[in-house]
């Protein structure tokens, strides 16, 4: 807890504590965990990152949208605030099964809404392979690559 809290600090941002927090098995047994901020009556953002980084490190980005939308942030198996599971089932095939897994358990918990998907890097691939599989859960779907931060940090 001393390195995460150092961390905010270094980093020129303080989180808001989550207003909900969803605990999350994958089917192989790799937890995951899903935090809510924001609106909860706006549409919901279902937020992500890319390989290395965790949701938590984009608060300068979704910050500007705590006051109009439901935002659901997750990390990715292995990333952020998931402890380590297993590095085997570390890739693409994956992550598209574990996130087509949580967005069924945000809409079971929290209830159907337009929900947009906003992803980064390798969670954007991850999206992506789902719908050539052919599974479409988005009410609308963005993906972006280079985050950049207005305090220089580039990530």
């Amino acid at each position: 807890m001393l390195q995460r809290q150092a961390r905010r600090e270094t980093s020129g941002f303080i989180l808001p504590e989550p207003t909900a927090t969803l605990d999350l098995a994958m089917d192989d047994g790799a937890p995951m965990r899903v935090v809510r901020h924001g609106n909860p009556s706006g549409p919901r953002v279902v937020l992500s990152h890319g390989n290395g980084f965790a949701s938590d490190s984009y608060f300068p980005f979704w910050q500007q949208m705590l006051e109009r939308f439901d935002l659901a942030l997750f990390d990715f198996r292995n990333c952020g605030r998931n402890p380590f599971h297993a590095a085997e089932p570390h890739h693409y095939r994956r992550f598209a099964r574990d996130g087509t897994a949580v967005h069924a358990a945000i809409a079971k918990e929290w209830g159907e809404k337009t929900t947009i998907g906003a992803f980064h890097s390798m969670s954007a691939i991850a999206a992506l392979l789902t719908i050539v599989e052919g599974i479409w859960q988005w009410d609308a779907l963005v993906l972006f690559d280079r985050f950049i931060a207005d305090n220089g940090i580039t990530a």
